[in-house]
């Protein structure tokens, strides 16, 4: 029975551990619900012992979706509404900091990373325990407060 046990905590661990699987959960899929949206912001973080991740993904034409999920998996539900100039500000906001031209890819044990998806083109900065230069955290950090304020007002 010990031996089972220590089996199954040394899988959890590792798999736990396994930060480029939990980081790249985002990457290369889309839900169907988005095709429609022109632009996709997704903001999330998580991994550490539990390997949840959890975010938030923004669409230019109003839809915002939150999800949680352990490494390699997604729940994805839509959380709110909202016309298209309330999200407006946020794309502004990304084009202005020049995030496309941000080249950061730093995973850790625990991760933040803010993508942004333009038809095909997707573009992410990701980051463990020293943000990069620049506002990105920030910016992660405010869309974070914002749809969770927002969400806690459509219920």
């Amino acid at each position: 029975m010990k031996m089972i046990a220590l089996c199954f905590l040394s899988l959890a661990i590792l798999a736990a551990c396994n930060t480029n699987a939990d980081v790249q959960q985002t990457m290369g899929r889309k839900a169907d619900t988005v095709a429609l949206a022109e632009r996709t912001l997704i903001i999330g973080s998580g991994g550490g012992f539990t390997g949840m991740y959890r975010g938030y993904r923004l669409c230019s034409d109003g839809r915002v979706y939150g999800w949680s999920a352990p490494a390699g998996g997604r729940d994805t539900g839509t959380i709110l509404f909202t016309d298209p100039d309330s999200v407006t500000v946020f794309f502004g906001m990304i084009d202005a900091m020049k995030f496309q031209q941000l080249n950061y890819n730093e995973p850790g044990n625990m991760n933040w990373y803010v993508e942004l998806q333009q038809g095909e083109e997707r573009h992410r900065v990701q980051w463990s325990t020293s943000p990069p230069a620049g506002a990105i955290a920030e910016f992660h950090r405010s869309v974070s407060a914002w749809a969770m304020r927002r969400s806690k007002k459509s219920e």
